[in-house]
């Protein structure tokens, strides 16, 4: 009875605020501009957790955001969704996806990562299926980004910037990940360290243990160090990451919330960590309230990148405000 309240309470919030949003980005009270726009080299918008399933309120929110994106005066080189862009991985939610995002020039890259929710995709019989689940992604990864990918993950160039999304290759609520795929990460690294720049990897899982895992996905003790993580893998994509600089892993999945002392030390749960050199940073939900920590929905981070560092910007993309006591400077190396 409790959860069901609380699953209320959230949707109430989230049609309340979504009712409002575009009427507030158009006002435009702080407007979408670099902090330093001159030395600015690269700006990447990045959303988690919009499962898009045909409920207005959701389409209305991502709406709004990329409405904000597009009015910008400093032009966005990406927006990336973290994962869970879809609340079942149907195909009519993919479409509904694609319909909002060509209603608005948000960005020069648009770029998806796969989350759980996208793997579970069902063939005819009703059955979960992972053909089905690729050919879904890699055809609207195309069709909404124009990018051709063969698998679900891959990689681009921004600038100069490499960008690489990770994504499960199975269709369990934990990620999958082959040998194929680890074997391809390592080869991605090697090509994209040394040059001083940073490296942006997208996977909605977290790194087993990180933000609070695995107490923060049950909210209750686990026995199961994996819960809420990337699963069995996490240990070897820890390893790769870490052999290099600059290097910021950015996730989902738990619906966190940008966290504050109060909520780290009440619920465990940090927005950024770091762990063996890795940037560690995990995406509070798009699109209904957040469980902990800065619970206001509607919210992601602005990675804007220098010479010499990377400056991660909160905002809240539906009342177009930026969130500047969660933001955090990143000194490059």
């Amino acid at each position: 009875m409790l959860l069901l309240l609380k699953k209320f309470i959230a949707f109430l919030l989230s049609v309340v605020l979504s009712s409002s949003a575009a009427a507030n980005v158009t006002a435009g009270s702080e407007p979408f501009r670099a902090k330093d726009p001159d030395n600015v080299r690269l700006s990447v918008s990045v959303l988690s957790d919009v499962h898009v399933q045909g409920q207005y309120f959701r389409r209305d929110e991502l709406a709004a955001a990329l409405y904000d994106m597009q009015q910008a005066p400093t032009r966005q080189d990406a927006v990336v969704l973290c994962g869970d862009n879809t609340n079942s991985g149907a195909r009519k939610e993919y479409e509904e996806l694609k319909e909002i995002f060509g209603k608005y020039d948000a960005a020069d890259n648009k770029v998806l990562a796969i989350g759980n929710h996208d793997t579970w995709s069902k063939n005819e019989n009703g059955d979960k299926d992972a053909a089905l689940v690729k050919e879904l992604f890699t055809q609207y990864t195309k069709e909404i980004g124009g990018r051709e990918i063969d698998n679900v993950y891959y990689s681009l160039t921004v600038k100069g910037v490499h960008l690489i999304v990770l994504g499960s290759e199975g269709t369990r609520r934990e990620a999958t990940f082959s040998d194929a795929q680890l074997d391809w990460l390592a080869r991605e690294m090697a090509a994209a360290a040394g040059d001083g720049k940073p490296i942006f990897v997208f996977c909605h899982w977290p790194i087993n243990g990180t933000h609070g895992l695995p107490y923060t996905w049950e909210q209750k003790p686990s026995d199961d160090p994996e819960m809420g993580g990337i699963g069995p893998e996490s240990d070897r994509v820890k390893e790769i990451l870490s052999q290099y600089r600059n290097v910021f892993f950015v996730s989902g999945h738990i619906h966190g919330g940008f966290s504050t002392d109060l909520s780290e030390e009440l619920t465990q749960y940090c927005t950024t960590e770091e762990l063996d050199g890795i940037h560690c940073v995990n995406m509070p939900i798009f699109s209904t309230p957040n469980i902990r920590g800065h619970i206001v929905p509607g919210t992601g981070i602005v990675f804007e990148t220098y010479d010499d560092h990377v400056l991660l910007r909160a905002r809240n993309f539906l009342t177009g405000t930026w969130l500047p006591q969660y933001d955090v400077t990143y000194p490059l190396y």
